[in-house]
């Protein structure tokens, strides 16, 4: 397995921890919540999915100065994904509990920050480096 694909399979692997993790915990404390916490984890995780595969996965030759706006770019995409992904399952799924699915939402964006910010990437290269 390449570098990549053990950073993705970490990626996969943690979110997997997470939600069993929040899971269990809302199985003892409040079962009722568990299926809508797990609508919230997967709507997190395809927003996240959608930024992490804008930012990372794209092809590598771009411009320093063009990060900035690829990083709104996709952070922008990312909202909207979520956006109309709760909307979406407010519409067509019934019995939703805002909780569980708040919790679920949220623990897939923590985890995927955290993930990424305990990352190590290479900065695009400057060409222009002067001081």
């Amino acid at each position: 397995m390449d570098a990549r694909g053990a950073k993705f399979f970490r990626v996969i692997s943690w979110h997997v921890f997470s939600l069993v993790l929040v899971v269990l915990v809302l199985l003892v404390l409040a079962p009722g919540e568990t299926q809508s916490a797990v609508m919230g984890f997967s709507v997190g995780v395809i927003g996240n999915g959608y930024a992490i595969w804008k930012v990372f996965v794209l092809p590598k030759k771009r411009r320093a100065q063009n990060e900035a706006l690829l990083m709104y770019s996709a952070e922008f995409g990312k909202l909207a994904i979520v956006t109309v992904l709760c909307v979406a399952v407010f519409v067509v799924v019934d019995e939703v509990r805002i909780g569980g699915f708040a919790i679920g939402l949220l623990v897939a964006l923590i985890t995927t920050i955290v993930l990424l910010a305990l990352q190590k990437t290479q900065l695009p290269l400057n060409e222009n480096t002067e001081n």
